[in-house]
């Protein structure tokens, strides 16, 4: 009799890259970063998806790529993952997990992400002015973003009581 035995050759991945450390993200702005997933194995496999092992509630999201699919050997897939703060949180670190069809974890990849407040500073020129009787005066007022990033703003005017101090 003969016996025979086949062993399957495990699937073996490659990340690139191998950890993503987000630049400095404003609250409420979003930082993307791709991973690209190689098959390096003599056969074609199947992942089933990748996971953020935190799971809800994290900045960090699969914005594409995601889900089941199936690379040749040789093949990539990337996988785009969004980092949306919504506080001041330094730092944000989550993993990444590409898994096979079976759900075992074939590569992890480090997340790291730092978020700031938007940093506004705000203006008025002049800040102290003579108005005479019957005429106007024209105020400016300067909106300054010293973040890194982008920041929305919305403006609101209000009846603020001794905004401005009349003298004879």
């Amino acid at each position: 009799s003969l016996d025979v035995s086949i062993t399957a050759e495990p699937v073996q991945i490659a990340t690139n890259p191998e950890s993503i450390s987000y630049d400095v993200t404003a609250i409420d702005s979003t930082s993307s970063q791709t991973v690209t997933v190689t098959n390096e194995a003599a056969e074609t496999a199947t992942f089933d998806g990748e996971a953020i092992l935190s799971g809800s509630g994290t900045p960090f999201t699969i914005a594409d790529g995601g889900g089941t699919f199936t690379l040749a050997p040789g093949e990539s897939q990337d996988v785009t993952v969004d980092y949306a703060p919504t506080e001041v949180s330094n730092p944000d670190e989550e993993t990444l997990q590409i898994n096979d069809a079976d759900g075992n974890t074939l590569a992890e990849v480090p997340l790291v992400g730092a978020a700031e407040a938007a940093q506004i500073t705000a203006s008025i020129d002049p800040s102290e002015a003579t108005v005479r009787s019957g005429e106007s005066l024209a105020l400016t007022q300067t909106v300054t973003n010293e973040a890194t990033e982008d920041a929305a703003l919305a403006v609101q005017v209000t009846d603020v009581p001794n905004f401005l101090t009349l003298e004879d």
